[in-house]
């Protein structure tokens, strides 16, 4: 007998009591697959933020190695800079292809033109180390953190 038969001897007169599709049956099981769906549904919450992280993570990576490649580059451009080099070299041209962008646009806006001495591979190295230090760890401590 089900659950609502108060006697074993004589079936009672409730039959939802006696069959899996009662209206408390359904509900005791829609309750169960509401409770399996919730806990699924926050696994894949923390599996879809597992993702974002790990992106975040790589986001971070490789916008730190390019920062770090471009710094350098920049550095050789100066250095090359020294010593009067020939512009028709490969890598002389190169370089000066991948800095001259951005090391133009930070010349337009200084006022030491005149003195002889180029500081805006300075400033640009400065600029990439703040958005290292800023950005970089930014995205590290918020990939960590989910």
């Amino acid at each position: 007998m089900g659950k609502g038969c108060l006697r074993a001897d004589k079936p009672c007169e409730n039959l939802s009591c006696h069959f899996p599709w009662s209206p408390i049956y359904l509900h005791e099981s829609t309750w169960y697959i509401r409770a399996v769906l919730f806990r699924n549904s926050q696994a894949g919450r923390k599996i879809g933020m597992f993702v974002v992280a790990n992106f975040l993570f790589a986001v971070a990576k490789i916008l730190d190695i390019v920062l770090s490649i471009y710094m350098w580059v920049i550095i050789a451009r100066a250095v090359v800079s020294w010593v009067s080099p020939d512009p028709r070299n490969p890598i002389v041209s190169i370089l000066y292809q991948l800095t001259e962008p951005v090391l133009w646009r930070i010349r337009r806006y200084l006022p030491l033109r005149g003195l002889g001495i180029d500081v805006s591979p300075i400033i640009v190295i400065f600029v990439i180390i703040f958005i290292r230090r800023f950005l970089v760890v930014t995205l590290f401590d918020i990939a960590s953190r989910m």
